[in-house]
């Protein structure tokens, strides 16, 4: 098992039998008055320091670069950084180096981004460990910036992006203020064009204020930003969009993440999509509860979304649309696994595609199938297939991602007849199984 696995399925277990029965500290603090049963918010080691070797150049690089090697021979280090570190003593903060790292997240955003500009983003490196938003007010969120690039899974030695492992050392932007007792509206507020990497956001929750109580993990009002190798955990909205809201002409993308055990008092507990655009590929959407309509995702308004290998599991509405729902909407769906959501899988008012995907209960559409799609654990939210799966080799290959959520390569296996359409040949889902 690789180590991206193994710590993936150590917050699995986390998340639904409690970190301290396993010996794992609490990095998200309690959610109490949440209606969800994960209240103790997460998963992972609070300080971040799961690595023994002193090794930073691991396999998971996260840049988007899945060589597991990491060569950095030839890699040139950005020419902007601003570095975060809340463990730097040394008196000065000015971010320009780890030993002068900023101690808190949004000093570092501010001064990346007067220095960026459209053609020379600027980085900001955050080192493990769990960075409380919430100081005074309601509205303490981090607010990403125009041209700014914000990064997590740094040990705080790195030179290079390639060498941080945000699975080793974990970047936990949690809602909460630092006794735990009071928590921000929106953990992330996206105010510019910009990426957000590998980083834990938990504990939002989106009451009133600027955002109409959407958007309690991220909120991105008429912005371009792409998401990426990111977890959404014990958030809550109480109007739409427990873990990410994208309204009002939004541009975002979703990549390689988890969006799990989120919850909304009317809609769309995982994400809402409401006259924006939204791609999300190579993504898991689990366990989620929205008291009204959309239990994993929610798209309406004249919105558009297109759903590629990703793998919706036991999400639950109390009305409609416990996987997808979909009103004045353009939906389109590819490769993807919709099982085990309630009351239905989706319900649709609006232009609809869904083509080689595996969804309970059938649809129509070129290569669906409706099988037991096979999951290795699906009580513990282990949602990779087993070696029996029906979505082995079933998808769309040749628009695949090259790896999926883990980052494993693409596999034709040999022991199973390809029904999909290749080479590359790819498994159904954000998962595919390595023989």
């Amino acid at each position: 098992m690789t180590p991206r696995k193994c710590l993936y399925s150590v917050w699995i277990v986390c998340a639904l039998v409690g970190c301290a029965r396993i010996g794992i500290s609490d990095y998200g603090g309690p959610d109490s008055g949440t209606t969800d049963s994960d209240s103790d918010n997460g998963s992972g080691d609070a300080d971040g320091d799961t690595d023994t070797d002193g090794d930073a150049d691991t396999d998971a690089d996260s840049d988007g670069d899945t060589d597991s090697d990491s060569d950095t021979d030839s890699e040139e280090p950005p020419a902007c950084v601003r570095r975060v570190d809340l463990n730097n003593g040394s008196g000065v903060q000015d971010g320009l180096s780890w030993s002068t790292a900023f101690n808190t997240i949004q000093p570092a955003i501010d001064s990346a981004a007067q220095a960026a500009t459209p053609g020379q983003p600027c980085h900001v490196w955050v080192a493990q460990g769990t960075y409380y938003t919430y100081e005074t007010e309601g509205d303490d969120s981090v607010v990403l910036q125009a041209f700014v690039e914000l990064y997590g899974g740094f040990k705080g030695t790195e030179t290079m992006l390639s060498q941080r492992d945000w699975v080793a050392f974990p970047t936990i932007v949690s809602g909460y203020d630092a006794g735990q007792s009071a928590r921000v509206e929106n953990v992330i507020r996206i105010e510019g064009e910009s990426l957000l990497d590998g980083v834990i956001v938990t504990a939002g929750y989106a009451v009133e204020g600027d955002s109409n109580g959407h958007g309690g993990g991220l909120y991105n009002e008429s912005q371009v930003v792409t998401v990426s190798n990111c977890t959404f955990h014990g958030n809550r909205a109480e109007a739409a969009g427990g873990a990410i809201a994208n309204v009002e002409g939004g541009d975002l993308q979703l990549k390689n993440s988890f969006v799990y055990n989120n919850t909304s008092t009317e809609e769309a507990s995982g994400i809402s999509n409401e006259d924006s655009k939204l791609y999300i590929e190579n993504t898991t959407i689990w366990n989620n509860y929205a008291m009204s309509r959309g239990g994993a995702i929610l798209s309406q308004d004249n919105a558009s979304l297109t759903i590629a290998h990703c793998t919706l599991f036991n999400n639950m509405a109390d009305e409609h649309g416990g996987g997808i729902f979909s009103d004045d909407s353009q939906l389109k769906v590819v490769s993807s696994v919709i099982w085990g959501n309630s009351p239905e899988q989706i319900w649709v008012s609006g232009d609809i595609e869904i083509s080689y995907s595996d969804v309970q209960g059938g649809y129509s559409g070129t290569n669906n199938i409706d099988a037991d799609p096979a999951f290795t654990n699906p009580s513990l939210g282990d949602l990779s297939l087993k070696a029996n799966s029906p979505c082995i080799d079933a998808a769309l290959g040749t628009t695949a991602p090259l790896t999926d959520i883990l980052g494993n390569s693409r596999v034709d296996d040999p022991a199973t007849t390809n029904t999909g359409v290749g080479p590359p040949w790819a498994d159904i889902g954000a998962y595919e199984f390595q023989p």
